[in-house]
């Protein structure tokens, strides 16, 4: 089963409605809105609406992120461990169903592999890199030194991120396990995704691209190629599927 889903907070529905309205136009996969700390159930047209009190949080991040796989902790008890889980942001949308080469693709994601797609648009860029700019706390050779590795690990984006529920799992407890020491070296709330790729690339899990024309986004600059046409984004002539702050 491929699934989509998303974490919002009660004072993010206003950036989230476009996102919101397009989940209701756009129904070729299950979705799912994680809703965390609303007093009561809000009335989205999805699926299925999962309540999160955020106080059981195994850990406590930065705006209420689940995006390193905090959301498991909270899965419907009908989500099963083969699952593929389309974990994303809520400030972008839809453009289109996913086709069915992308829906293949994404259903044929491996045990212990995730999906991710680019962060800074045309550099292959690394978490080391990716360190100085999410407000080291401490001297960056030191950083270096108790993240070995990372001048040879990628940064990615995690606005759009696909694996089986089961490695979310893995991805989870591996960035509890990391968070202490993360939190104590940054202090922009982007130290969440660093972790998470760094956990990501460690023995055991594995990163595999996502295609750009299922995942622009414009945080960092523009991907050659991309550009809007009209109300619409298109990748090298395509048409996105999900446009993430754009």
């Amino acid at each position: 089963m491929l699934r989509l889903a998303t974490g919002i907070t009660p004072n993010f529905v206003p950036r989230a409605d476009r996102f919101l309205k397009s989940l209701a136009r756009f129904r070729d996969v299950q979705s799912t809105i994680f809703a965390v700390n609303f007093p009561s159930i809000p009335n989205f047209e999805v699926n299925h609406i999962q309540s999160v009190d955020y106080n059981a949080a195994t850990v406590k991040l930065p705006k209420f992120m689940l995006q390193h796989g905090g959301f498991a902790q909270f899965a419907p008890a009908y989500w099963v461990d083969e699952d593929v889980i389309i974990f994303t942001d809520a400030d972008a949308y839809l453009q289109r169903n996913f086709l069915p080469a992308e829906i293949d693709s994404m259903l044929s994601v491996a045990e212990g592999e995730m999906q991710v797609g680019y962060n800074r648009p045309n550099d292959a860029q690394t978490l080391q890199h990716e360190a100085t700019c999410i407000f080291p706390k401490k001297p960056l050779p030191e950083i270096y030194r108790e993240f070995p590795g990372t001048d040879g690990m990628f940064c990615r984006n995690f606005g759009f991120v696909v694996g089986r529920l089961s490695t979310w799992k893995e991805l989870f407890r591996r960035t509890v396990a990391l968070w202490p020491k993360c939190d104590a070296c940054f202090g922009n709330p982007a130290r969440v995704q660093w972790v998470a790729c760094y956990a990501l690339q460690q023995p055991g899990l594995r990163l595999a691209d996502l295609s750009p024309v299922i995942h622009a986004h414009g945080h960092c600059g523009l991907k050659h190629g991309l550009e809007r046409r009209g109300e619409e984004w298109f990748q090298d002539g395509k048409l996105v599927a999900f446009a993430h702050a754009l």
